[in-house]
């Protein structure tokens, strides 16, 4: 029996896995460039360009007096109006009609406690709907007066304004005697793991959870 002979039924064997490894790879790359059944696509988000026009809630510009409604039963009061701390965010969108956007506010103040200085970190989130292209939007939200008086009046304060899930724009105003860094303090490690730093919840309230809620209640958009 001569070599070639011989040497046949190995080449035949190797043509055969090499024919199986072709097929199996063929039906793989099918499987890959296959489109998937029933996935849903990501959701669209149209365009809208949102821009912070001005931001005030700092020192003199951030105090308001209580609103004072008369009526012809009521009483004199006890109390003269107090002095509330208002954050400002006036803006302009782009779009026909926003469905929602979400601000989220962040305030700092300080404050002397048994000669101590004490920083307070206060938080709130609004959320607005059915939002009509306009360049005069306005979002506010308050500290009350006895906060105020507690805590302190504002050394920084920060927003933004999230649309389609992104962060669409953001402002932040801080007083250079306060101490805070510039730029997303509300997120620095330095201000938010500081021992000093107390986070105090529900005291930041939005438009509808003050007397401010009927005070030229058109110029405001709804809140979900």
């Amino acid at each position: 029996m001569d070599i070639k002979s011989r040497s046949l039924p190995s080449l035949s064997l190797y043509m055969c896995l090499a024919a199986i490894v072709l097929c199996f790879a063929a039906r793989t790359d099918a499987q890959v460039r296959r489109p998937a059944v029933g996935r849903a696509a990501a959701p669209k988000v149209e365009p809208n360009t949102i821009h912070i026009r001005k931001f005030t809630g700092l020192g003199s510009k951030g105090k308001v007096r209580t609103p004072v409604f008369r009526a012809s039963s009521s009483r004199a009061a006890l109390n003269p109006p107090g002095d509330w701390i208002q954050i400002t965010t006036e803006y302009s969108t782009s779009k026909d009609w926003t469905d929602e956007l979400v601000f989220h506010y962040y305030v700092m103040t300080e404050t002397k406690i048994k000669g101590e200085t004490v920083y307070s970190f206060f938080r709130a989130t609004v959320r607005y709907g059915d939002v009509e292209r306009s360049t005069r939007h306005i979002s506010t939200v308050f500290l009350r007066p006895n906060t105020v008086k507690r805590f302190g009046e504002p050394i920084g304060i920060g927003v933004e304004i999230v649309y389609g899930g992104q962060v669409a724009a953001k402002k932040e105003e801080v007083l250079r005697s306060g101490g805070l860094p510039e730029g997303d303090w509300w997120k620095n490690p330095k201000v938010t793991d500081n021992p000093k730093v107390k986070s105090r919840g529900g005291y930041l309230l939005n438009r509808s959870e003050t007397p401010f809620a009927l005070v030229n209640i058109d110029d405001h958009e709804a809140i979900r």
